[in-house]
């Protein structure tokens, strides 16, 4: 008995390592526990950068609106001082039925779609 088991032990596991399979219980609960401990980390990122911190969204949205909005009016301001300059102040007529007016007419109307 003594004998077969130092053969065995000669055989079988002197020199190979210890070779262990990816789906045995240990291997899974250590997989389980980095699972869980990642999680936890996550979470205690959300606790202390988002939640402890609040945020204005509503404050924020509000001035990104205004800001919007001042952009718009400056923007047809500068458009409409161009087609006085450029246009009228040179004596072309502007009609709604040029074909070009129609064109881009009906670009916007495609984009604003």
């Amino acid at each position: 008995s003594q004998k077969q088991y130092r053969k065995d032990l000669e055989t079988e596991i002197k020199g190979k390592g210890m070779q262990v399979g990816p789906d045995t219980p240990e291997i899974r609960r250590a997989k389980k526990a980095s699972e869980i401990a990642s999680t936890k980390e996550y979470k205690k990122d959300l606790e202390n950068e988002i939640k402890g911190k609040g945020m204005e969204v509503s404050m924020d949205t509000l001035e990104i609106q205004r800001a919007k909005k001042a952009s718009e009016i400056v923007s047809q301001k500068e458009y409409k001082k161009d087609l006085e300059t450029e246009i009228i102040g040179k004596g072309m007529q502007v009609g709604p039925y040029t074909p070009e007016i129609q064109r881009v007419k009906r670009a916007s109307e495609i984009a604003s779609q």
